[in-house]
């Protein structure tokens, strides 16, 4: 095991941890699907309003690359289909049955015909789990990565302990680690947080490399920062640590893995800890009936997710739902205090001395939006060593060249520089953005 320390990480203490308690979810009345919230596809339905489905039925595919199915999570009937703006592709309802049949799947060993290999994983509609740097693409089907990286530890708070998903599904990652090692040629990085004692023993020999450093040191972006070699493995691919579990479960039991272990948490959150639950659960099942108004939902991580209402459902990769504070009132004559209770990146305030062990943040964003003062804040925190207010200059000029050259698609999409920003600039926004659309034109 080779060991890297990553310097320029913060630790972000938000209260509303979630206990490593992990409560049964059942199976709901409704389950349902977003296609519109998986990121870099343009979905086209393969089913109608009242189809009846099995759970792994293929509902819609990937128009850039049509084997790219994705599958329901549940066996029902297919009760509602929701068109956005631009007909965009929604939502899909299904209605549970109340049996829960199974499409079995043809899947060979994995020591088969690679071309045969992939498109099972295709028609299980897994094949969307494998996203490809520095875009986040899905994978090209007929490409071979240089390196496929896994980073087992979610640092981004607050997200699902990895030792408790290595404890219920040892056996299904280490299937799934065969399967990334063959469709690999066996160039897999495995890194692990230096603070996970439980997941290092469970693992062992697995472990390729072990990462020192606060969030985001274990970005598989960061990661692959600090192992490649060539220019090759900028295109490597990524895959997280529960949808390994999920190529194992569908390798071993030839059924579609619809399970996974999601975590609530944030300030908000009335008993915060985990759950196991199917994919496509209604949010309102995990969080409850809250009031909106005052509580803020967001599907994923704090800096990296979604905001999501009561009615929607858990995504297809996303592993938390989070409760913050939504707003709040203005502060009399806030600038005059000495700040003890404001987290703060800068040392404007007293609570850079007098530190608490956790800070129970809101939706606040605490000022507007105004011109970039330099401070550096951004660069002190960046994992791999960009100078963000220098990129984001270059892209206000709209010279995107310069932007690259500064080193754009390096950027692993933390969002930690928008969090320290001092002037409330939206950097990580505006790199995601800027990313997507060069994406669209290497896609032409």
């Amino acid at each position: 095991m080779t060991l890297i320390k990553v310097d320029k990480t913060y630790d972000v203490k938000l209260s509303g941890k979630p206990s490593l308690a992990v409560d049964s979810l059942p199976i709901q009345p409704i389950h349902g699907l977003h296609p519109y919230r998986i990121p870099n596809i343009t979905p086209k339905l393969l089913i109608k309003e009242n189809d009846s489905v099995k759970i792994g039925t293929p509902l819609f595919f990937d128009k850039k690359q049509p084997d790219v199915v994705f599958s329901a999570p549940v066996a029902g009937q297919i009760t509602q289909i929701v068109y956005g703006p631009r007909r965009r592709l929604d939502k899909i309802e299904i209605t549970t049955s109340e049996s829960q049949e199974a499409e079995v799947l043809d899947v060979p060993d994995v020591s088969s015909d690679r071309a045969s290999f992939v498109q099972s994983i295709c028609k299980a509609g897994l094949w969307g789990v494998f996203r490809t740097f520095p875009f986040q693409a899905i994978a090209k089907i007929d490409a071979t990565p240089s390196l496929i990286v896994l980073s087992v530890d979610n640092d981004e708070p607050h997200h699902p302990n990895s030792s408790i998903i290595l404890d219920k599904y040892l056996n299904e990652f280490k299937k799934g680690l065969s399967v990334l090692k063959a469709l690999s040629e066996n160039k897999v990085v495995v890194g692990i947080s230096s603070t996970n004692n439980d997941g290092r023993a469970a693992l062992g020999s697995l472990i390729t490399h072990v990462i020192e450093g606060e969030y985001p040191a274990n970005n598989p972006g960061v990661l692959l920062y600090k192992v490649k070699t060539s220019v090759k493995e900028n295109s490597a691919w990524t895959v997280t640590l529960q949808d390994v579990v999920r190529l194992g479960h569908l390798f071993l039991t030839k059924k579609y893995p619809a399970k996974r272990i999601v975590c609530l948490a944030g300030a908000k959150a009335i008993n915060p800890r985990h759950f196991e639950m199917i994919q496509g659960t209604p949010v309102r099942s995990v969080v409850g009936d809250v009031d909106e108004s005052t509580t803020r939902l967001i599907s994923g991580g704090v800096f990296t997710g979604t905001r999501v209402s009561n009615d929607d459902f858990i995504g297809f990769s996303d592993e938390a739902i989070h409760c913050l504070q939504e707003g709040g009132d203005q502060e009399f004559m806030a600038f005059m205090t000495p700040g003890f209770n404001k987290a703060s990146y800068s040392r404007a305030f007293m609570s850079s001395v007098f530190k608490k062990s956790s800070w129970a943040l809101s939706s606040l964003v605490n000022g507007g939006e105004r011109a970039c003062i330099e401070c550096g804040y951004c660069e002190e925190v960046c994992p791999v060593d960009l100078t963000p207010q220098a990129v984001m200059k270059r892209l206000a000029g709209k010279d995107i060249e310069s932007a690259l050259d500064f080193g754009l698609l390096d950027c692993v999409d933390c969002g930690l520089c928008t969090y320290v920003c001092p002037s409330k600039i939206e950097l990580g926004d505006l790199f995601l953005k800027t990313k997507s659309t060069l994406l669209k034109e290497v896609e032409k």
